[in-house]
């Protein structure tokens, strides 16, 4: 039988959003607008994937890198028509038509704006964290009761939200296309 502690299965899950994007991405293949959301998304959390356990190492650090990660989300998700007329017009190929059908197609969907959200109130969880780290190290508090219990569940919960929000707004592209039924 396999053991598995609250706080390896609370590991796994931070990287469950990768693969539902990767998989909403396939869902949502016919929509250009979505599809392009989803690969910024996706890109997005690769790099804070990539770079999980190495900002692990970094100590207190960490907690800063995870408001960077969300700030870069967000402002990926935010300017995404923009990166999208940019390489239709400039940095791609001019014959290159997804981004141009992104670009103009572009919509901003409840499901774009939960997820913005969901990384407002992880940058914050972050902060707080941040602020948690600096009181106890100011020797203000003895212990740090919010990263023991409190980050890693919300985290975990803001993760899962995540990956809910992505798939259904893949399947939401399809539904209303007539393409599921």
């Amino acid at each position: 039988m396999i053991s598995v502690s609250i706080n390896d299965f609370l590991y796994i899950i931070s990287f469950l959003v990768s693969p539902v994007v990767a998989l909403a991405i396939f869902i949502a293949r016919k929509d250009a607008n979505i599809r392009w959301f989803l690969m910024v998304l996706l890109t997005a959390e690769l790099v804070d994937e990539a770079m999980h356990d190495t900002a692990l190492s970094w100590g207190e650090m960490y907690y800063i890198f995870g408001m960077a990660s969300n700030a870069l989300i967000i402002t990926l998700i935010l300017f995404r028509k923009y990166t999208a007329s940019y390489f239709a017009h400039g940095f791609m190929s001019s014959e290159n038509n997804f981004f141009k059908r992104a670009y103009k197609g572009y919509k901003f969907k409840l499901q774009e704006g939960g997820i913005i959200g969901l990384c407002v109130i992880s940058f914050f969880i972050c902060l707080g964290s941040v602020i948690e780290g600096i009181l106890y190290k100011s020797w203000v508090i003895d212990s740090l009761p919010y990263r023991d219990f409190v980050y890693s569940p919300v985290q975990t919960i803001l993760h899962l939200l995540t990956a809910v929000a992505a798939i259904t707004l893949a399947l939401n592209s399809q539904q209303k296309k007539g393409k599921l039924t």
